[in-house]
């Protein structure tokens, strides 16, 4: 009787362990809860994609966001047209955000300043920009362009001639006996070379000559004129009827005509034959 409440323990304690494991098995094969399925990668997702963790920063899509540093100060270039015109003071710089700057153009010599352009406008050579945004200034210049001048031809005052006499065999130097009030035409004959100094009577700005020869021309000779002692033309021929040259400007009270003979006639001699009838100078009307 003994053996046989012993079998019946055993068995009852069997049971009791077997019954939880039998539970948890069925209850695992018929869980209506199943763990989630990985969705494996798309073409439009990945698990490498970088997803935004914040939108984008109260600037909008054309400020900086949460992407990078704010902008603290905006760049500031400047230009001259034409080339070497003149200059801009700043000519660059980096300046923080609303800041009022100061830009001066300065013109080169012969230029003038004439307007702004590009992010600046204006026609003063000094004006104010707000750097609320990146700047690229024009500063424009013009050529300044000189007044076309008043001129008139001038009758000198006086005149001394000066020479060697071939005739007289004797230097000379005098009146030349020409025509300054146009009146008169006298011939006067010089070895080698002779000049006429006229007097305009003060300085002038003197741009041209205009000699007149009353008789034949001078055998082939060549002309210099001077103004003071300055050459402004030289080895000119002039012919029998008006000659007018044009030189300068160059300032000076005193124009000096000079003739160079060449040789001539069979005896080789050297002469200049001088018959101006009339000279005038074009001078500018100050």
């Amino acid at each position: 009787m003994k053996r046989i409440l012993l079998v019946l323990l055993a068995v009852g304690l069997v049971l009791l362990l077997a019954i939880p494991i039998l539970g948890c098995t069925a209850q695992s094969e018929t869980n209506p809860f199943p763990p989630p399925e990985r969705t494996p990668p798309g073409p439009e997702r990945s698990e490498e994609t970088e997803w935004p963790t914040a939108p984008a920063g109260p600037e909008g899509p054309e400020g900086p966001g949460d992407d990078g540093p704010p902008i603290s100060a905006y760049a500031l270039n400047t230009k001259v047209e034409p080339a070497g015109a003149g200059s801009v003071s700043p000519r660059r710089g980096m300046y923080e955000i609303d800041t009022q700057v100061k830009i001066s153009a300065t013109a080169a010599t012969g230029y003038n300043f004439d307007f702004w352009d590009g992010d600046a406008s204006g026609s003063v050579d000094t004006i104010t920009i707000t750097m609320d945004l990146d700047k690229n200034v024009v500063a424009h210049f013009t050529a300044i362009v000189p007044p076309t001048p008043t001129t008139e031809w001038l009758i000198p005052i006086s005149a001394v001639a000066s020479g060697y006499d071939v005739w007289g065999d004797t230097w000379y130097t005098g009146p030349p006996s020409l025509s300054i009030d146009d009146d008169e035409i006298t011939a006067w004959t010089l070895n080698d070379m002779g000049e006429i100094t006229f007097d305009l009577g003060s300085e002038k700005l003197i741009s041209g000559i205009e000699a007149y020869w009353g008789g034949h021309v001078t055998n082939g000779n060549t002309v210099n004129v001077y103004v003071g002692n300055l050459q402004v033309l030289g080895n000119k021929q002039f012919g029998a009827t008006s000659n007018i040259m044009y030189f300068g400007p160059v300032y000076g009270r005193y124009v000096k005509y000079q003739t160079v003979a060449f040789p001539h006639n069979e005896y080789l001699q050297i002469a200049d034959w001088s018959e101006i009838a009339e000279f005038k100078v074009l001078v500018e009307i100050e």
